[in-house]
């Protein structure tokens, strides 16, 4: 409701209060003047006037006419100021209903679109109903997805480009898109093809940052799909692109999110940490750098913030890269809940789980042994006893990467009773 309607409103109030009280004190003032013009003129026809007030008959009728409308007016006006606080009880009353009733109406903004003369799909939209405190976490949400999309149409665009261009006619910037795309596939002979765009990007412009991040992207891709046949001296290029990436943009989001993954595999959690920050504050809304940082702030035992990132994670881009499901983010959730030892929590995440790793595994016997739950009958259980039979515990359990020695030797402790 408009401010103007509201003044209306409350006017309409005031004046109806008002006028219904002045409508009652004429209609009874006009009773009483009847009352004594009839009484009066009973008295003139009985009693001399001229003996009793020095007025002729006519003359004392015309002067209680007189008083009759000057009157009139001058008891309007004692009555209204007589009442005025009592008016104001009911109209008050009034008016906080009427707020309260504004008040309780969601208010709304419409957005609405240009018209389209195109064909295209349209890039982002979604709804939202919040309530009004939460405005400015929402403004800030609208504000990374609309980034998210954006800039994801306009490498899509530049992408397609790249495609319809001759190989040789191709810039840096244009090689790295393609290469970049090709490491986002996930697959052996993209990997194979993205190294050899990567690398005619850096022969096109040495200085260029971006194909040297993504080349150790892919390098670090590599060695983790098994895909490496070249030993050391895969490990050997990937530190020198990645040392060439930071020397020319140290503030290359990609870049530091690659050499904090290096750094969590390394164990120096301080390290991790830094340059999982500087990731992140270059890029907040890219679920490669959330992942990242959020293990970082989980080794550095942050974890009520680690969980708002996995769940940021999470609501950006719940089936990440090539993956068919929302296993992994939702496994790190999982992990960072078990950690802050909100077992309710972690049960309730792990039946949303289609496919779980070792960690959510030990995890969740380990919760299921201090919370007196029976994890025998259960299915997870005997399909993990099958899935894990041969697992070296050892490793794997090094391969977590955990800051905390006391869970750390509690794993151990769980892995050695399955022996």
């Amino acid at each position: 409701m408009s401010n103007l309607k509201l003044v209306s409103s409350f006017l309409k109030i005031r004046l109806h209060n008002i006028g219904s009280l002045l409508l009652k004190t004429a209609a009874t003032y006009a009773v009483g003047c009847f009352a004594a013009i009839q009484l009066s003129s009973i008295v003139v026809a009985n009693v001399s006037t001229e003996e009793v007030l020095g007025l002729t008959p006519e003359s004392f009728m015309q002067l209680l006419f007189i008083a009759v409308l000057i009157g009139f007016p001058v008891v309007l006006i004692s009555t209204f100021i007589y009442k005025r606080n009592s008016l104001n009880a009911p109209i008050e009353e009034s008016y906080n209903e009427l707020i309260k009733g504004i008040s309780s109406q969601k208010p709304k903004i419409g957005i609405m679109p240009f018209e389209n003369l195109n064909n295209d799909e349209v890039i982002w939209s979604s709804k939202y109903d919040k309530v009004k405190a939460d405005i400015f976490d929402l403004q800030d949400e609208i504000v990374i997805k609309v980034i998210t999309s954006v800039i994801g149409e306009i490498e899509i665009t530049s992408l397609k480009r790249a495609h319809r261009k001759p190989t040789e006619d191709m810039t840096s910037y244009e090689y790295t898109l393609k290469g970049r795309a090709l490491n986002q596939k996930f697959e052996k002979e993209a990997n194979d093809e993205a190294l050899i765009m990567l690398d005619a990007a850096i022969e096109a412009d040495a200085l260029n940052p971006l194909p040297h991040s993504w080349k150790a992207c892919t390098l670090g891709q590599r060695m983790f799909m098994g895909w490496d046949d070249q030993g050391s001296d895969t490990m050997s290029t990937f530190l020198e692109t990645l040392s060439k990436a930071n020397e020319l943009d140290d503030s290359n989001w990609n870049t530091n999110r690659i050499l904090a993954e290096a750094h969590l595999t390394l164990n120096d959690f301080e390290k991790l940490k830094i340059y999982a920050t500087k990731a992140y504050k270059a890029n907040p809304s890219n679920p490669h750098v959330l992942s990242i940082y959020g293990d970082a702030l989980l080794r550095n035992n942050e974890i009520e913030s680690a969980i708002k990132i996995f769940e940021k994670m999470y609501e950006l881009e719940p089936v990440v890269a090539s993956d068919i499901n929302s296993d992994r983010p939702l496994q790190s959730i999982f992990f960072a809940y078990y950690l802050n030892k909100d077992f309710d929590k972690c049960i309730e995440i792990f039946n949303e789980i289609e496919e779980f790793n070792i960690r959510t595994w030990i995890s969740l016997l380990d919760i299921y042994k201090k919370t007196d739950r029976d994890h025998l009958s259960e299915n997870w259980y005997e399909l993990g006893m099958k899935k894990f039979r041969d697992i070296n515990w050892k490793n794997e359990i090094k391969s977590f990467h955990l800051s905390n020695k006391e869970i750390k030797d509690n794993f151990k402790n769980i892995a050695s009773s399955l022996a």
